[in-house]
């Protein structure tokens, strides 16, 4: 099973109170009626009657957008199941590894907030069938940096797309109400470009400049930049240089850091509109033009230096060249997660994400 997924992972008990949780959270006299609608996408669902008629409905709004289904077909033809599970801090997230591919969605959130995860998570399996690894440090520290970061804009550019559209479509504004109050940024981007009255045609035709607004708003939130970069790199870097010498032997075979991407390559693979267009066709090179995008704190930079220097000493392998003409994002913040939250530079979807490398880097001890 992967980090991701072991994120996630509990007991059984844990199980049998969640599956209750979310039957409780999805019974009609708390949240709404559902009818007994046929899945618009073939997805398989896990729990109770009431639960699936719920997921059902968060299907079938979702894919009236033209990406939301994509998203929702991609998902379901790469064996996905969707089910609700309790989480106190996340409004879902997407597991996947060798043996699993799970979407999970809290119940105690809204159906308007429900339907932007779902595209969120489910634009992060279709990530994964491009070919994000399952596991971090699996290319160097340059790809690693923006890699990470592209996957994750881009999930959240998906998502506002998907809201936008059901919006045009259905005149429904809750979706994008609820998103756009979660990132405020993305918000303030999109009233540059969008009067608010655009019709689908109108919408569909501006994907490409939407996509990357959203995509770029989501570099703004230095906090969340900084935190990815934390759990990602910094954290995982540190981790190993604090461990014996056997130990280490073992995290070179399993993060051999021996790949490498160019910034068009990271786009062209992730950066996709409905249509399957890159949408940074004109400018492939996007990831390099912004410090946010391509750089990395001094902080990392320094123990990215230790860790090779041991690497290269206990294993004669040369250090990795990748990151040293990257430009500098100074110091990482020393807030922690809680800190950030009650400082509310973070919405509960990146809180969600923190939550996961937090998660992983306790699991990998």
């Amino acid at each position: 099973m992967s980090v991701l997924a072991q994120a996630f992972e509990h007991s059984s008990a844990d199980k049998s109170v969640k599956s209750m949780l979310g039957t409780i959270f999805s019974l009609p006299a708390l949240i709404k009626t559902y009818s007994d609608e046929k899945p618009a996408v073939p997805l398989k669902l896990n729990g109770s009657n009431i639960e699936k008629r719920r997921l059902t409905h968060l299907i079938n709004t979702l894919a009236q957008s033209s990406l939301g289904k994509e998203l929702l077909e991609n998902a379901a033809k790469e064996g996905y199941t969707l089910g609700f599970e309790y989480m106190p801090d996340a409004y879902g997230y997407c597991a996947r590894d060798d043996k699993t591919k799970h979407i999970a969605l809290n119940p105690l959130c809204g159906d308007s907030s429900l339907i932007t995860t779902l595209a969120h998570e489910s634009r992060h399996a279709m990530q994964y069938s491009r070919g994000l690894p399952f596991e971090f440090l699996q290319y160097n520290i340059a790809t690693e940096a923006k890699m990470w970061r592209a996957a994750e804009a881009d999930a959240e550019a998906s998502a506002a797309f998907c809201a936008l559209e059901l919006r045009a479509l259905t005149g429904k504004t809750a979706a994008w109400n609820k998103f756009s109050e979660k990132t405020p940024k993305t918000k303030k981007a999109m009233k540059k470009i969008l009067s608010g009255s655009e019709s689908v045609r109108q919408l569909r035709a501006k994907q490409d400049v939407i996509m990357q607004t959203a995509f770029k708003s989501w570099f703004e939130n230095t906090p969340i930049v900084d935190l990815y970069e934390k759990g990602y790199l910094y954290s995982q870097l540190s981790r190993m240089t604090r461990k014996s010498e056997k130990d280490r032997a073992e995290d070179y075979k399993k993060y051999p850091m021996n790949k490498a991407l160019t910034s068009a390559q990271i786009v062209q693979k992730y950066c996709r509109t409905a249509e399957g267009a890159c949408y940074f066709e004109n400018d492939p090179n996007i990831l390099d033009t912004q410090q946010e995008m391509s750089g990395i704190t001094d902080d990392t930079r320094r123990i990215a230096d230790k860790f090779f220097q041991l690497r290269q000493k206990e294993t004669g392998q040369a250090p990795d060249t990748s990151y040293e003409n990257l430009p500098s994002r100074f110091r990482l913040s020393g807030l922690s997660l809680s800190e950030y939250q009650r400082n509310g530079s973070l919405s509960l979807s990146q809180t969600a994400a923190m939550q996961i490398m937090r998660h992983r880097l306790r699991d990998r001890g």
